[in-house]
């Protein structure tokens, strides 16, 4: 039993010198930080009432007179403060979406067969409207449409040989 005694007290010697290092350690890193954050004074060894007037004034900092921000208080900070760069690209022209690819024309009805851009067909006559293009005339060998403001005569494709 006495052996027992011996390793345990052993032990908890062990322990407490542990904890003791650890409670060390913590105080010596708080103290170093605490030294770490006081501000620093140092001494010239002139006092400021000895320092020449000129050199005071430039301490204290002088506030602007409030007609010095009058731009400030005139700009509409709800808007863009710069204008937007002028675009020098010229502009580019919509895409007919339409080919003609055939004309049907009869006495009383004539009507033009149009392939679109995805390679569908539609027969429109004259007065009917697909997707922004208006069909105005339908002759034995071509369609004229209007697209954008403009008016366009498309002539049928020659298949390709």
């Amino acid at each position: 039993m006495g052996v027992r005694l011996v390793n345990m007290f052993s032990y908890q010697g062990r322990k407490r010198l542990l904890w003791a290092t650890i409670i060390a350690m913590t105080l010596a890193m708080a103290g170093a930080i605490y030294i770490a954050l006081q501000p620093v004074e140092v001494d010239t060894g002139v006092s400021p009432k000895a320092r020449p007037a000129a050199a005071q004034q430039a301490d204290v900092v002088q506030a602007r007179p409030p007609s010095d921000y009058a731009v400030i208080y005139r700009t509409d900070l709800r808007q863009p403060l710069f204008d937007a760069p002028v675009s020098t690209a010229p502009a580019v022209a919509p895409v007919l979406p339409l080919r003609l690819a055939g004309v049907f024309v009869e006495t009383g009805h004539s009507y033009a067969l149009f392939r679109t851009l995805t390679g569908d067909q539609k027969m429109l006559s004259v007065g009917e409207s697909f997707e922004g293009v208006e069909v105005t005339a339908i002759d034995a060998t071509s369609a004229s449409v209007k697209f954008s403001g403009q008016t366009i005569t498309l002539k049928k494709e020659t298949p390709a040989k």
